[in-house]
């Protein structure tokens, strides 16, 4: 449901904070290490080794992201907390690691 079915576990949630940061900066390493790498000339041998990491770092980064988010929501799930604190927790750790 929507409301937290135990005791309350306050807000906003620490796991979904941690997640919410953690996958950010999977994220966010994965995208300065693609740009990092993206010095390459199209036409230079290589370049189809330097796009095939370059997809698996977005992939990487998207695959975080979703992770994190998926077992924050897990919190809502079991009955932990509410979509609001979840939501409020990952945004929380999401401009955290940001900045």
């Amino acid at each position: 449901g929507i409301n937290a079915e135990f005791e309350d576990f306050g807000m906003p949630s620490s796991h979904a904070v941690s997640l919410g940061y953690l996958s950010t900066a999977v994220c966010v390493a994965s995208a300065i290490q693609m740009i990092n790498g993206s010095t390459g000339d199209a036409h230079r041998p290589g370049h189809q080794a330097l796009l095939q990491q370059q997809s698996l770092l977005i992939v990487q980064g998207v695959f975080a992201l979703a992770c994190g988010l998926y077992f924050s929501l897990l919190r809502i799930r079991h009955g932990h907390h509410t979509v609001a604190q979840v939501l409020c927790g990952y945004t929380y750790g999401f401009v955290g690691c940001v900045l």
